[in-house]
């Protein structure tokens, strides 16, 4: 398992909207949902990931999909690469976009 220091986010209540970018603390993320967390070595470095497996200490499980500096795309980043199995608490979520699961 690669482990990166992910940012905390600043939260903002809301409402959560199916298919849409919300705030992380109005929402029960699911297993698929996708989730962006940024860097802690580079707040302008942004790890897009998958939610795979909800963790009894309340992290997540989730696979790195895609990496992003300033609108550069990127293979690896501080050691953590496309497609690893990162764990992820809720409160480094920058964003999650409700994903729905297929019938």
């Amino acid at each position: 398992m690669k482990q990166e220091n992910f940012a905390r986010a600043p939260f903002a209540p809301g409402q959560p909207v199916l298919g849409e970018v919300v705030a992380v603390g109005a929402i029960r993320p699911e297993a698929g949902d996708l989730v962006a967390v940024r860097s802690r070595i580079d707040p302008q470095v942004e790890f897009n990931t998958r939610l795979t497996l909800p963790m009894p200490d309340g992290t997540w499980k989730a696979v790195v999909f895609s990496i992003d500096r300033a609108g550069c795309a990127l293979v690896e980043f501080g050691g953590v690469k496309l497609d690893d199995e990162v764990e992820i608490s809720m409160d480094h979520f920058v964003s999650v976009l409700k994903c729905i699961p297929p019938q």
